[in-house]
């Protein structure tokens, strides 16, 4: 089995356990028969630990193949942070490929010299209708005077983005994780 997130081994089936350590994408684990409330009992280098099971699957996470050309004005900054899910970690005020933030991730793509949330929110004309946000433009969490997330927006309510230490740089839906607003850069 291989986890699909870097995911943390505990000492017990739930976040109270301590951490045995903390498993990279496609690291091979052996799964035991038990499972507790959806945590996985797992053995690695001899050690037995718990993970959540919905983390794990029977293989190797792939990344999404870029389609060039489906972006439109964007599609190179969105393929290169597609390039990164799955296999570049969350590091706090990183912006390169060895590790990125939320801002992070968006200086590096879009080749802009904002670095925070804040002055990146300045980029352009704040929108409320989430929904209909195209492929390229930036989602925000927060009020407009101090939003504390960002991410790429992929179009049809899916975003890429720099989630946290567990999760990384992952694809997700604003489903999941609803934005207040977003900005499309120069409008």
């Amino acid at each position: 089995m291989y986890p699909n997130v870097r995911l943390n081994v505990r000492t017990a089936p739930s976040t109270s356990g301590s951490i045995i350590t903390t498993l990279n994408v496609n690291d091979p684990v052996y799964c035991t028969d038990t499972v507790s409330n959806g945590w996985q009992e797992i053995v690695i280098n001899g050690q037995v630990g718990w993970v959540y099971a919905q983390y794990i699957q029977s293989e190797q996470y792939v990344a999404p193949t870029p389609q060039y050309g489906q972006y439109g004005a964007y599609t190179d900054a969105i393929n290169l942070a597609l390039s990164f899910v799955g296999n570049t970690p969350y590091v706090w005020g990183g912006a390169s490929p060895s590790g990125f933030d939320c801002s992070g991730l968006v200086k590096y793509c879009y080749g802009i010299s904002q670095r925070t949330t804040y002055t990146q929110q300045t980029l352009g004309t704040h929108r409320y209708d989430v929904w209909n946000a195209p492929a390229g433009a930036l989602y925000f969490w927060g009020s407009e005077s101090a939003p504390y997330h960002v991410a790429i927006a992929l179009g049809g309510g899916q975003t890429v983005q720099a989630m946290n230490e567990n999760d990384g740089i992952q694809v997700i839906g604003i489903s999941y994780f609803m934005p207040s607003y977003y900005v499309i850069i120069g409008q």
